[in-house]
C-alpha cells in the first residue's frame, strides 16, 4: 500500500508546481503595465470599440491650434493636449433627426420644415392633409398605413337567443366609449352595469332586459350608422321605443301636455327618458299590487324638478312638499295632481275649474284627514258658498270657458301651499282682507267676516247665521208640507163635492 501512497503524493506535488508557474506567468505579464500606469506622461491606449449602426457618424474635427511648447514644470502629458475622440452614434430609422442635419441622414420620403424636427415615415402612419405650417412651409404629412386599409370585421352574435345584456355591457361597460353625431355633439355610450342591474329593466325576469328590445338595429359590430342629428333628438327616437313594451302608458300620452308642446316644436318638452331615464329606471310601484311604493312621491317629484326647478323649489317649501320629503305616504306629489303620463297644466281652463275635486281627493277623505286633525267639510263648505256655487255652474254648463272665480289655489296656494295654523298662512284673519282684495279691490276691513272659514253655522262662532240657517231648515218644510198638505186635502174635496152632484 505504501508505494500507491507515495504515486498519489507525487501526482499532488507536479500539480501543485503547475499551479504556481501559471500565477508567476501572470505577475510577470501585469507588471510592466503597472510600472507604466506608476510612471507620469505614458499613455496607454484604450481597447478599440466596434462602430454600431446606431453610433452617430463622426464630425468634422476642427483644425488644431498651435501650442507652445511645454515648460519643465509642466507634465507632458498627450492627453492633456489632445482629447480622445468621443463615440459617435449613426443615425438610425427610429431617430427623430433635426432638420438641421446633413441631408444624407434624412430619408427622402420625409418632408422637413426648418427649424422643426422631422419625423422618419413609418408605416404605422396615415396619410393626412394638414394646412401649411406658419411661414408658408407645408407641414410634415405621415404616410398610409397598411393597417388602416384593413377594413374591421362585422361581429354579429350567432346564438339562437338575441344576445342578453351582459354581452353588450362586455364593451359598454367601458368608462371611455364616445359618439360624435352629426351636430358635432359628443356623446357618452357607456352604460353603467351595476346601475343597470338594479333598475326595473335589470331585475326583470332572470337575466333583465336584453338590449336588443330598445336597440333593435343594433345586433351586430360595427353598428348602423345613427341617422339621429343631435343629442336631444337621439334621447326622442329612443323613447318611442317604450311603446313596444308599455303600449298602454304610451297610450295615455295622447293627451299629455308635453306631447302637445312637441307637437308645436318645443324638443326640450318632456319625454319618457327623461323622467325615467334610459338604463337606470328606478321601481315606483310595487310589481304585485301596483299600489306606489312609500318612496315613490319623493322620486317622482325629483323627477318633474329635472326641468321645472323654480316650481320644485316653491313646492319643497310648502307644506305637502315638505311632508313628501319626509317621507309621508298621504302627502300629494306632483302627479297626484297633475297625472302620471296624461300631464295636465294650468294652461288649460278645465283644469283650473275641477282643481277643487283634485283637492277634494284627500280633503274629503275622513280617515285620511282625521289623522291629521283637519276638517273634512271644507269641499263642502266651498262647494256651498257663493264661489264654490259658481264653479259647480260653469262645471256643468261651460267646462273649457274661462272664469273668474277663485278656486282652492287661489286662495292657498299652488305648489308652496300653507298650512292653516301658519302665521303667514292666507287663512288666518290677520291675511285674509289681502287675499280678498286679489279679486275685490274695493274690499274693506269687515269684508272678510262675511266668510265663515270652510266651517258650518254654529251658534258660537256664527250666531246670526245659524238662527237663520235654522229657520229655513223649520220654515221651508212647514211651508212645503202646508202646502202639499192643502193641494192633497183639496183635491179631495174637489171629489167629494163631484160626487154629491151626480
Amino acid at each position: 500500500m505504501l508505494p500507491k501512497s507515495r504515486t498519489r503524493n507525487g501526482l499532488s506535488a507536479q500539480r501543485m508546481l503547475g499551479i504556481g508557474l501559471i500565477l508567476l506567468g501572470c505577475g510577470l505579464g501585469l507588471l510592466p503595465r503597472a510600472l507604466a500606469q506608476e510612471q507620469p506622461g505614458t499613455d496607454v491606449t484604450p481597447a478599440p470599440r466596434i462602430t454600431s449602426v446606431f453610433d452617430r457618424p463622426a464630425q468634422a474635427q476642427p483644425a488644431a491650434q498651435p501650442t507652445t511648447a511645454p515648460s519643465a514644470t509642466e507634465p507632458s502629458d498627450a492627453a492633456s493636449a489632445s482629447p480622445a475622440p468621443q463615440v459617435t452614434r449613426y443615425t438610425s430609422i427610429f431617430d427623430n433627426p433635426a432638420a438641421t442635419s446633413a441631408p444624407a441622414q434624412v430619408p427622402a420620403a420625409s418632408t422637413a420644415v426648418p427649424g422643426q424636427p422631422t419625423r422618419v415615415p413609418s408605416i404605422f402612419d396615415t396619410q393626412a392633409t394638414q394646412a401649411p405650417a406658419p411661414g408658408g412651409q407645408a407641414a410634415p404629412t405621415p404616410y398610409q398605413s397598411l393597417l388602416d386599409a384593413v377594413q374591421a370585421d362585422v361581429i354579429r352574435f350567432e346564438g339562437e337567443e338575441p344576445p342578453d345584456a351582459e354581452y353588450c355591457l362586455g364593451c359598454h361597460e367601458s368608462p371611455y366609449l364616445q359618439m360624435t353625431l352629426a351636430s358635432g355633439e359628443v356623446i357618452s355610450v357607456t352604460v353603467d352595469g351595476e346601475a343597470y342591474r338594479e333598475s326595473v329593466h335589470g331585475q326583470h325576469g332572470t337575466e333583465g332586459y336584453k338590449c336588443i328590445r330598445c336597440h333593435t338595429d343594433m345586433n351586430e359590430y360595427p353598428h348602423e350608422e345613427v341617422t339621429a342629428q343631435t343629442a336631444r333628438e337621439l334621447t326622442i327616437d329612443f323613447s318611442n321605443s317604450c311603446a313596444r313594451c308599455h303600449p298602454a302608458s304610451f297610450d295615455e300620452t295622447a293627451d299629455d301636455t308635453h306631447v302637445a308642446l312637441m307637437a308645436n316644436g318645443n324638443t326640450n318638452a318632456a319625454v319618457c327618458a327623461d323622467c325615467h331615464s334610459g338604463h337606470e329606471v328606478e321601481r315606483l310601484t310595487d310589481p304585485l299590487t301596483g299600489v306606489s311604493l312609500p318612496e315613490s312621491a319623493a322620486a317622482s317629484a325629483s323627477m318633474c324638478g329635472q326641468c321645472h326647478s323654480e316650481i320644485y323649489n316653491q313646492y319643497t317649501t310648502g307644506v305637502h312638499g315638505s311632508a313628501v320629503l319626509e317621507g309621508n305616504p298621504d302627502a300629494p306629489a306632483c302627479a297626484d295632481c297633475h297625472g302620471v303620463h296624461s300631464t295636465e297644466g294650468p294652461s288649460t281652463a278645465s283644469f283650473r275649474l275641477f282643481s277643487p275635486q283634485i283637492c277634494a281627493k284627500c280633503h274629503a277623505d275622513e280617515t285620511m284627514m282625521a289623522e291629521y286633525d283637519i276638517s273634512t267639510n271644507v269641499f263642502d263648505t266651498y262647494v256651498a258658498d257663493f264661489h264654490g256655487t259658481t264653479v259647480a255652474i260653469f262645471q256643468n254648463t261651460a267646462p273649457d270657458q274661462p272664469f273668474n272665480v277663485p278656486v282652492c289655489v287661489d286662495c292657498h296656494g299652488a305648489h308652496n301651499t300653507i298650512g292653516a295654523s301658519n302665521a303667514s298662512s292666507p287663512g288666518m284673519k290677520e291675511n285674509l282682507l289681502t287675499v280678498c282684495q286679489r279679486c275685490h279691490p274695493d274690499a274693506t276691513t269687515n269684508f272678510p267676516d262675511a266668510w265663515m272659514s270652510h266651517y258650518p253655522p254654529n251658534f258660537q262662532r256664527t250666531p246670526l247665521v245659524a238662527l237663520a240657517n235654522l229657520a229655513y231648515t223649520v220654515a221651508i218644510p212647514a211651508v212645503v208640507g202646508g202646502l202639499g198638505l192643502f193641494v192633497v186635502t183639496d183635491i179631495r174635496r174637489r171629489r167629494t163635492n163631484g160626487r154629491k152632484d151626480q
